[in-house]
């Protein structure tokens, strides 16, 4: 992830001068995505029109956000920016990728004594046009349409067995392919967990490329059929899911939600993401259950199978403990409930019932171990600070702690980097009927350790 992709100034930057190549309708520019694509004139002017329609709608809500961080008293550039909505995670996408080729092409001429082949990666004008092809093959990717719902009419599928004694690694927002991933990545491998989980986000849009490398190739002891699992994120979806979707076989994983344990205890991990429910700030992307109706008529219920796997988990005697895993959170100590206005009243029903006994989630990107509140009657814990930069937590920002009491908080920085705050991942440890969890930091250094 290039710096100056996460910079929400340069990003505005980078798309006001692509609004510019699209108003004046660049002749390279237009020659260059015509030529690739295969488009006629009528064809690339509509295209043209709608590529300026849903670039002044991003350019809009990335200079929402700026304003809102100005308006807070932070900095924009000192906080990654995370778009809202799926054109502008494309776009960015399609930045970084831009820049990986600039810098390629760059180092590899200056290596060989001959001019470079571009000049900043900043610079927009007709002497460019590659910024073309790159730009419109992602947005065309993102906008295809999505990945099929996987789903099944028998209840009882998509079900993993694991021993009574086993460890487990959870990870939220991990896979960015950076340094500090690698540095999360390395550390859950030295303490060698019987299972690996991702929670979910693979940077920027979970296009094929990043699946393949932030995901796949990066993975902690490498991916190893039902010992890996990953679930979906907001992130995969910005490009309709299809890369994230297409490569679960190799985890051995049927669908994109899941029933993983024994006797005593089901990880139960749920789809919070394909419904791609667009939010306000600070929410971005609101977490919420697929229920959708299919072409054919039938009704695809994701709460159904849950409900399904509560029934499981009272088969035993006693019953088993349910540990559920998303990766939308349902409330938050900084950004209050209002993220939760979908999933609470899908997930609600089995909360009243105290059938959820502890529950994990990402996409806030920190690490946080809540005590007990009034909104829910389960054990929450927030772990998204695995991958993506975040700038560190503190107390005194947390408007809602008084709603949601924090035990614990990772507030420190990373090392080496008062930016960011400290990555780090959950290790479950099962041992029959017990359970407990370490909080451990990029470092390897554990932080807050607790029976669960």
């Amino acid at each position: 992830m290039q710096q100056s992709v996460r910079d929400v100034s340069n990003v505005i930057d980078w798309m006001g001068g692509t609004r510019q190549l699209l108003e004046k309708d660049d002749p390279q520019f237009k020659a260059a995505a015509m030529q690739r694509f295969q488009l006629t004139d009528a064809e690339w002017e509509a295209k043209r029109q709608d590529l300026l329609e849903k670039l002044n709608a991003s350019i809009a809500n990335a200079q929402s956000q700026a304003t809102r961080s100005i308006q807070a008293a932070v900095s924009p550039s000192s906080k990654p920016f995370v778009p809202a909505e799926k054109f502008g995670a494309a776009f960015q996408s399609a930045m970084e990728e831009h820049v990986n080729d600039r810098v390629t092409s760059t180092t590899q001429a200056e290596a060989a004594g001959v001019p470079t082949p571009f000049g900043p990666p900043e610079k927009f004008d007709s002497g460019d046009p590659g910024w073309a092809i790159v730009l419109v093959a992602r947005l065309d990717e993102a906008f295809k349409g999505k990945h099929v719902f996987v789903h099944s009419n028998d209840l009882s599928v998509f079900r993993y067995d694991m021993p009574p004694n086993a460890s487990v690694a959870l990870f939220g927002d991990w896979a960015t392919g950076e340094p500090p991933a690698l540095s999360i990545k390395a550390t859950i491998e030295r303490q060698s967990p019987d299972y690996t989980i991702h929670l979910g986000d693979t940077y920027y849009a979970g296009f094929e490329d990043e699946i393949r490398h932030n995901l796949v190739a990066c993975w902690p002891g490498k991916v190893q059929p039902r010992k890996s699992f990953t679930l979906n994120g907001n992130h995969e979806m910005y490009s309709g899911g299809n890369a994230y979707f297409n490569a679960l076989p190799l985890f051995g994983q049927s669908a994109s939600y899941f029933n993983l344990g024994n006797q005593y205890w089901r990880l139960i991990a749920l789809d919070t993401s394909y419904p791609e429910r667009n939010g306000d700030s600070p929410a971005q992307s609101w977490g919420e259950l697929v229920d959708m109706e299919l072409p054919n008529g039938t009704q695809v219920r994701e709460v159904d199978w849950l409900a399904a796997q509560v029934e499981h988990a009272r088969s035993f005697d006693p019953p088993a403990r349910i540990i559920l895993l998303t990766h939308h959170q349902l409330f938050s100590a900084f950004d209050g409930d209002a993220l939760g206005k979908y999933l609470l009243p899908q997930i609600k029903p089995f909360l009243d019932k105290g059938d959820i006994y502890a529950w994990f989630w990402g996409h806030e990107h920190r690490g946080i171990v809540y005590g007990p509140n009034a909104t829910s009657n389960v054990k929450a814990r927030c772990i998204g600070h695995a991958g993506f930069p975040q700038p560190p937590s503190s107390l005194k920002d947390a408007a809602h702690v008084a709603q949601f009491p924090i035990a614990w908080l990772e507030d420190r920085t990373e090392p080496d980097n008062a930016w960011y705050g400290m990555r780090g991942f959950a290790l479950l440890r099962l041992a029959g009927k017990d359970a407990w969890v370490d909080y451990i930091d990029e470092t390897g250094s554990k932080r807050y350790s607790e029976q669960l």
